[in-house]
């Protein structure tokens, strides 16, 4: 998640085993483990890789993303409390993770940020879908991570975690314009990033 390891990056037990000190039973599991959540990918023959996602596999994400948070906004008035405690806990999240500067717990913050706007849905269905994807938003920060002339200056990235809150209840047009020009930003960026790497 932090970028270590480049899209690609080959994943072997026993060299994983050895770098972390664990037995190759572990390495084996934690390679499930992440197989599953979409961070790499298994390949006959080769094992296991760090996922390297196309042009495709990004537009796709950011049109879900679309759907599920986009139309989140309207609901945001009656949505119940513990989603709106949700969105709240997650604006302060960002503020923790930005003191400390760790990319990753901004990552994951920004993740819960996101997330907390697909709960004003109140929607367990969309709660578990935004979770799926959440592999791959993982994957795009992680690229983010790696190429540091992208990445987000804390102080702007918690102003506008802040104002986005605000304008949900206060501005739903603003917040869809706020929001989908986030969503643009980023989708662009990204798009940029994965066709440098395939170069």
């Amino acid at each position: 998640m932090g970028g270590a390891l480049a899209p690609g990056a080959s994943l072997r037990e026993l060299e994983l085993a050895r770098r972390f000190g664990v037995a190759r039973n572990t390495a084996r599991e934690a390679l499930r483990f992440v197989v599953d959540r979409g961070l790499a990918q298994h390949v006959v023959h080769q094992g296991a890789r760090v996922v390297t996602l196309t042009e495709t596999d990004v537009v796709e994400l950011y049109q879900a993303r679309r759907l599920l948070e986009l139309s989140a906004l309207p609901a945001a008035a009656s949505a119940p409390a513990h989603r709106h405690d949700a969105l709240d806990a997650a604006v302060s999240l960002v503020e923790e993770a930005s003191v400390v500067e760790d990319p990753r717990a901004v990552d994951e913050a920004e993740l819960a940020f996101h997330a907390a706007i697909v709960g004003l849905h109140d929607n367990a269905r969309f709660d578990v879908f935004f979770a799926d994807i959440g592999a791959g938003i993982r994957v795009c920060l992680a690229m983010t991570n790696r190429a540091e002339d992208v990445r987000s200056d804390s102080g702007e990235l918690v102003a506008y975690h802040r104002t986005i809150r605000e304008a949900i209840f206060d501005d739903p047009a603003r917040a869809r314009r706020l929001l989908g020009a986030h969503l643009d930003h980023y989708e662009e960026q990204m798009r940029r990033l994965v066709r440098t790497a395939a170069r």
